[in-house]
């Protein structure tokens, strides 16, 4: 009996796995680079302010005072084979302009997926920044089906409504754009909005990202800093199925060091770490 039980969540983890991997592997599925930060905080983070923001809205690096680096390795559920790897780099311009870049890589030889990033941010007001990026996205497919690539947008804002709440929106794909040579493959193309409210002690972060042709996705965090530089989060996210996050964060000196580990109810745990170092004080 036990060992029936035992095998029906085996298979059943297997399929689920399965149908994750034919949906991964997909032309139109490209990587998705976040930071260990992000993670823990369900990804919800698109109202706030830090560097690595540029992976998620461009308006969030406006303003940023002196150059930084973040390096992130994401892997999901523990498989070597579904990891994801981000550098990314926050160089100001001006006093109000900042520009970015990020490179991530998913997979292995044989099949792999990168992204490339170029985004520019402006401070456009006491209380309003806008950004735009433009990603180049590009697949290694298996023999018989060779290379795929896209070239698309996005557009993001964050506006300082009060002190302590700010307010994002960000638009992904913003010309619609087909993966070529397939154009029969569409990408995702979306537009998320989301509140933070933000305290010495503790972050609060909210989203809501509506896809073409799929539910609607809420995510929401808690971020609670009990002691100087050390920082604690949970999140949660409606994406399919409920899921959980949580993870810590370590800030010293120009040094910030993230850990997320992330709970699905059916394929398990992911995990993500991220360092990000900057050069000077920020802003």
């Amino acid at each position: 009996m036990l060992c029936a039980v035992f095998c029906n969540k085996i298979c059943c983890k297997l399929f689920f796995l399965g149908l994750f991997c034919v949906y991964t592997l997909s032309a139109s599925d490209f990587i998705s680079p976040t930071n260990a930060r992000n993670s823990a905080l369900a990804n919800s983070t698109i109202a706030l302010y830090h560097s690595g923001i540029v992976l998620l809205n461009p308006a969030g690096i406006a303003g940023m005072s002196s150059p930084s680096f973040m390096l992130s390795s994401n892997n999901r559920y523990m498989l070597p084979e579904l990891n994801t790897s981000s550098l990314s780099a926050i160089i100001p311009v001006s006093v109000k302009g900042t520009g970015g870049i990020s490179a991530s890589y998913f997979g292995n030889s044989r099949f792999n997926k990168q992204q490339y990033t170029m985004c520019y941010s402006h401070v456009l007001g006491d209380r309003i920044n806008a950004g735009i990026s433009f990603d180049y996205l590009s697949a290694r497919l298996p023999d018989e089906y060779g290379h795929a690539y896209a070239l698309l947008g996005e557009i993001g804002m964050l506006v300082q409504a009060t002190e302590r709440v700010s307010v994002g929106v960000h638009a992904y794909n913003i010309s619609n754009s087909s993966v070529k040579p397939f154009p029969d493959e569409e990408l995702s193309c979306f537009m998320a909005a989301g509140a933070a409210y933000t305290d010495k002690l503790f972050v609060l972060t909210s989203q809501v990202k509506i896809n073409k042709n799929e539910p609607a996705e809420f995510s929401a965090g808690a971020e609670i800093i009990p002691i100087k530089h050390l920082a604690l989060r949970l999140g949660i996210s409606t994406n399919a199925l409920m899921s959980y996050t949580f993870g810590i964060g370590y800030n010293l000196a120009k040094i910030n060091a993230d850990i997320a580990f992330m709970k699905h109810p059916v394929l398990g745990f992911s995990s993500g770490i991220s360092v990000q170092i900057s050069l000077g004080n920020k802003k």
